[in-house]
């Protein structure tokens, strides 16, 4: 139950974010095209990433997202790329860990 309530607050969040800021977000960067069936599909698979992980993870991982796609204004005088590598690196580590161990 727990990894199901982890996975729509994760999508919720992940497919607003993608949403607001469809000219400057991750996926733009990256050179994916923001129509809804992209922001769908990349939301679906981060946030089923996002709640196979502890629950510690997930509200770092939330706000480094909503960081990553936040407009210029909101970022704090920090470039959205080290907000996008700090939430792909916060994903991914501890997967590799997993395998290495």
């Amino acid at each position: 139950m727990a990894t199901l309530i982890k996975f729509i607050i994760a999508f919720v969040v992940l497919a607003t974010s993608f949403s607001i800021n469809a000219d400057a977000n991750m996926l733009a960067r990256i050179g994916l095209e923001s129509s809804a069936v992209v922001i769908g599909g990349i939301s679906l698979l981060l946030a089923f990433a996002i709640a196979m992980h502890h629950t510690g993870f997930v509200p770092p991982l939330l706000i480094l997202a909503v960081l990553a796609n936040a407009p210029d204004s909101l970022n704090f005088g920090v470039n959205q790329d080290y907000y996008a590598a700090g939430f792909l690196a916060l994903l991914v580590i501890p997967v590799v860990l997993h395998y290495m161990d």
